[in-house]
């Protein structure tokens, strides 16, 4: 999503570039040599220009690539931040799973030293439930019965004087003591039996605990630092796009800054270029001024010269009249033969504009020999304005 937001700030950020044209050629045809005509052809002359020409409508924007540059900027802090923060959270993850892996390895040991506990608790119980009658066997107890009764028969037959009932009672309790202690021996060893056996298997079994658990912790141990080995390669990764989409980033802006560059450059040639125009259209108003009272002039001096062709003519006629004169041959024949023309033909000039060089500045009018009338510049160029030919008599 941030590249296609900063693909359409750059795809905002382009402008087309407009193709700076060198100049225009304009036609314009003066038909009968007025100041009113002649002000009409340079207005529609200009306006063409204006239109042809990119002129000052043509502007650079460079507060759009100081926004560009500062956003720009922006990202590339955000990016700094988002690889502080992957940092960051890596560490935590890394200090959390540590933590945990201690937390249940402690509860490990906690459950294994119980266990032992219970062991011993068993091995203990066991052990004072066991009476130690190694020493007293069947034939022992059976003795004692035989002496119990036979202290009793004597008793009877008051033969031992010596001999009381709480002698009697005595080696009877004796006995019974004896049959009681020998049973509860029994039992003893049975349950001491039983608890060994299950003092066995709880301890096979703690064995088996232990050893799942260790195998578990060692797992738990591996994946924990497979998972460090994917966040520090995931982080890396982050690490080497950041410098990769920072090192774009820099080379778009300096890309930016030269485009901002290259447009300034242009503004300032654009404003050049306006102003060349404008004295450009300036001297070429004043110069179809000049060209305007040249022209009134010329066609001053060309009706007194039509009148003194007409007075010529007419005289030439009395006199050929009043004369007998040989018929006319060669170079007169011809000349007569032709029709007079008239001093104002009309024809068409072109006026050049170009960027690196001005329009020819207009200096005089001359009459040259063959009847044309020639405008001529210091540039040594001249423009073909009239054909003021007569026909010779």
């Amino acid at each position: 999503m941030r590249r296609r937001r900063r693909k359409r700030r750059r795809s905002r950020g382009r402008r087309k570039r407009k193709s700076i044209e060198g100049g225009g050629e304009v036609k314009v045809a003066i038909k009968d040599g007025t100041a009113e005509t002649a002000g009409k052809m340079f207005h529609s002359a200009m306006v063409f220009l204006s239109q042809d020409l990119p002129g000052p409508a043509c502007q650079v924007r460079d507060s759009q690539s100081a926004h560009y540059e500062s956003d720009i900027s922006e990202e590339v802090k955000a990016l700094k931040g988002r690889v502080d923060a992957l940092e960051r959270q890596a560490q935590d993850d890394q200090q959390e799973a540590h933590t945990a892996d201690s937390m249940r390895y402690m509860r490990l040991t906690g459950k294994l030293d119980g266990l032992e506990n219970q062991v011993q608790a068993l091995d203990s119980e066991a052990g004072e439930s066991i009476i130690d009658l190694s020493g007293v066997s069947t034939e022992n107890c059976n003795a004692v019965k035989a002496l119990w009764k036979l202290l009793a028969l004597l008793r009877q037959k008051n033969q031992l004087s010596g001999v009381s009932m709480e002698n009697c009672k005595a080696v009877k309790a004796l006995w019974k003591l004896l049959a009681l202690l020998r049973q509860k021996n029994q039992e003893a060893q049975t349950e001491c039996s039983t608890l060994k056996s299950e003092l066995e298997s709880v301890k096979q079994e703690a064995q088996n605990e232990r050893s799942t658990l260790e195998s578990e912790l060692e797992s738990l141990k591996q994946e924990a630092q497979n998972e460090r080995s994917t966040l520090e390669s995931e982080l890396e990764s982050l690490k080497q796009e950041a410098q990769n989409e920072r090192s774009t980033l820099e080379s778009e802006l300096k890309s930016l800054k030269q485009e901002a560059q290259l447009k300034s450059s242009m503004k300032k040639n654009f404003q050049h270029l306006d102003a060349k125009l404008e004295s450009l259209a300036t001297e070429t108003k004043n110069s179809f001024k000049e060209l305007t009272e040249i022209l009134k002039e010329n066609s001053a001096n060309i009706q007194k010269l039509q009148k003194q062709i007409d007075q010529t003519a007419a005289a030439a006629a009395a006199a050929a009249a009043a004369a007998v004169t040989p018929p006319p041959t060669g170079a007169t024949a011809s000349a007569l033969s032709r029709p007079l023309k008239d001093v104002r033909q009309r024809t068409d000039f072109t006026v050049k504009v170009t960027a690196d060089k001005r329009a020819p500045g207009i200096e005089d009018v001359q009459l040259l020999p063959g009847g044309r009338l020639l405008l001529a510049d210091g540039a040594n160029e001249s423009v073909k304005l009239f054909d003021t030919q007569v026909s010779s008599l």
